[in-house]
């Protein structure tokens, strides 16, 4: 483990390595990357938490590079500070060689600023470590080539540049000490399994504060937490919702054997059934590894939104005629942007998801795409299913 070669004061955690930041702008320096800014809410497309981690919605961000900085900050502005007392306020991401590392810097927030006696006492407050910890490992399980996590703190604000001589404490994470613990690779890919980890989570013993120390690994797992047999279960996602007039079923079913990640095998197919006759109006195939349904409030329409490896799409069914409803494509949107769009030719990796119906007819989409650089679009669309026409087009800031 590299050692700190400034004064200060660094606690070094043997643990997962993960992130927090909040992304407004991005700048080269040092052999890598310092992302600044402010965090700022989500829209928060999804209801089910795990200990307080909305791990549907950041998967939606999962990355394979720490040097991916839109994906990497989208994480960070879903994940709890440590402290009430900080605020997370750059983050400097080290891609030029291995051991690929992110360092998170935390500053008091406006109202502490002031009373540097509130300050957290880093060796005794042990609800500190641990979200720090928990922070770390989801993190880890979301990037995938992250070799180091550091937190460091100040008790002081910034200038609006990043001096790191002034942060006197910092926590340093390594990938290769939690792997010895946990299979991080089977955590990045089952979301359940660890937000089960999460919810059940051990208080850990806090890291000696003197430079250069090196505890033994501090996690633990709950008694009730998983087994290791447990967390290598192959695990399929069954999603089902009975229309308003208790007439229709839509839900997942079966298990495709064949195809896995992370853990978790796709359903078959998804279909909808009449709840009296338990026949079948309307199949499709594959499940995928996540579905979710919304009925439109006079049971006509039904949403289909599902998730593959690393991406989504929605489409709508009829129960009338049992009809598919082909919701607004990529390609529609950007040629109803009303300005500049661009697709990553690698990996766009769209993501479509039904939020809500405004009525019987009225339906809003999330959307979300990666452009070329790795620019971020997102935002929401209003769809007319019965007039089949692209209402509005409500655009996030591109990051």
């Amino acid at each position: 483990m590299k050692k700190s070669h400034k004064k200060n004061r660094m606690i070094i955690v043997a643990s997962v390595v993960l992130v927090l930041v909040v992304g407004c702008g991005v700048l080269l320096a040092n052999g890598g990357f310092t992302i600044f800014g402010d965090k700022t809410a989500t829209e928060n497309t999804y209801t089910k938490t795990y200990a307080g981690y909305n791990l549907d919605k950041m998967a939606m961000n999962r990355t394979s590079y720490v040097g991916n900085a839109s994906k990497v900050s989208h994480l960070v502005m879903q994940l709890p500070e440590p402290d009430s007392y900080y605020k997370q306020q750059y983050i400097h991401l080290q891609t030029e060689q291995k051991p690929y590392g992110l360092t998170v810097f935390y500053e008091p927030t406006a109202t502490e600023a002031s009373n540097s006696l509130s300050r957290p006492d880093h060796q005794q407050n042990l609800e500190l470590a641990n979200i720090n910890y928990k922070n770390a490992l989801v993190l880890f399980a979301m990037i995938d080539n992250v070799d180091e996590i550091s937190f460091a703190f100040r008790n002081t604000s910034s200038t609006g540049q990043l001096d790191q001589s002034a942060y006197d404490i910092q926590l340093q994470y390594l990938r290769s000490d939690i792997a010895k613990q946990l299979d991080i690779t089977m955590l990045s890919k089952n979301v359940e399994q660890l937000g089960k980890l999460l919810e059940n989570w051990k208080p850990v013993a806090v890291g000696s504060e003197s430079a250069g120390s090196h505890p033994e690994p501090a996690i633990e797992v709950a008694e009730t937490s998983p087994d290791p047999d447990q967390l290598n279960e192959q695990i399929v996602n069954h999603a089902n919702e009975i229309s308003p007039d208790g007439k229709f079923l839509i839900e997942a079913f079966g298990e495709n054997s064949n195809v896995s990640s992370g853990g978790n095998n796709p359903a078959e197919g998804i279909r909808l059934l009449d709840v009296a006759s338990q026949k079948v109006l309307w199949s499709m195939t594959p499940g995928y590894y996540l579905q979710s349904f919304l009925w439109s409030p006079d049971s006509r329409y039904v949403t289909v939104s599902y998730m593959a490896r690393a991406w989504g799409g929605t489409l709508v069914v009829d129960t009338q005629d049992q009809s598919e409803i082909t919701l607004p494509s990529l390609q529609e949107l950007r040629e109803n942007w009303n300005g500049e769009t661009t697709e990553n030719g690698m990996r766009s990796d769209p993501y479509f998801k039904a939020v809500e119906w405004l009525d019987s007819n009225q339906l809003s989409v999330s959307f979300e795409w990666t452009g070329a650089n790795d620019l971020y679009y997102s935002g929401k669309y209003l769809y007319d299913v019965t007039l089949r026409k692209l209402l509005n087009i409500e655009k996030n800031e591109i990051k």
